[in-house]
């Protein structure tokens, strides 16, 4: 878009951030043994738009993400912890207000842009706000966002108003990530199910009983 905005620093200081990734084991090795992260699958969906994803300072958020990986490619994963130390102007903490306001107003003047040159924006929320983390200035290296989570807990604390939420933290220069300060914390094995045959006997009598 070649699009760029200031936005007001009343403090200069280092944001330093501990990330939690959750992978399959294979690619958790690699990525240590390369010391390089790859971008994930470019999607049009994307929480903050295309980078590297960590949960900020939650094990667990990261060892649940990785746990969907193992239950779908039937292999074991990995959870991977680094630390990043970013100074606060290259970070976009879209939970802070200052930060907040600079994405509306970047927001609007993308909208015009678009507007202007018929360029047709998504009506999907999601979509929508990943194109416009996508073209976000470069200054901009990192993304935090606080997002609530899939309803984990909300039925035992919703009356008191407290439900999962996750930290997310979207790297887009990937030579922020110090590999000194990246290695693989945790493991979560796949374990095939058990299916008993007297289940199996179980199941086929019920079948053939439904018939009769």
């Amino acid at each position: 878009m070649g699009y760029s905005m200031l936005r007001a620093e009343d403090v200069k200081f280092d944001v330093t951030i501990i990330g939690f990734h959750g992978t399959l084991l294979e690619k958790a090795k690699k990525i240590i043994a390369d010391k390089k992260f790859e971008f994930s699958e470019y999607r049009k969906d994307h929480w903050l738009g295309q980078g590297i994803y960590f949960f900020r300072e939650d094990y667990h958020q990261a060892k649940a993400w990785a746990l969907t990986k193992v239950k779908r490619q039937k292999e074991n994963g990995a959870i991977l912890k680094t630390i990043l130390k970013v100074d606060k102007s290259s970070v976009l903490n879209l939970d802070a207000r200052d930060d907040l306001i600079f994405f509306t107003e970047f927001k609007k003047e993308f909208v015009k842009y678009c507007t202007e040159n018929k360029i047709k924006l998504s009506a999907d929320p999601n979509v929508f706000r990943c194109t416009i983390c996508d073209e976000l200035p470069q200054e901009i290296k990192v993304i935090q966002r606080t997002f609530p989570g899939e309803g984990y807990f909300n039925g035992d604390l919703k009356e008191i108003d407290l439900v999962l939420h996750g930290v997310q933290v979207c790297v887009r220069d990937k030579s922020l990530i110090d590999f000194k300060q990246t290695n693989i914390c945790g493991v979560v094995n796949y374990i095939p199910p058990i299916v008993s045959k007297n289940t199996k006997k179980r199941r086929k009598k019920r079948i053939f009983s439904n018939k009769e």
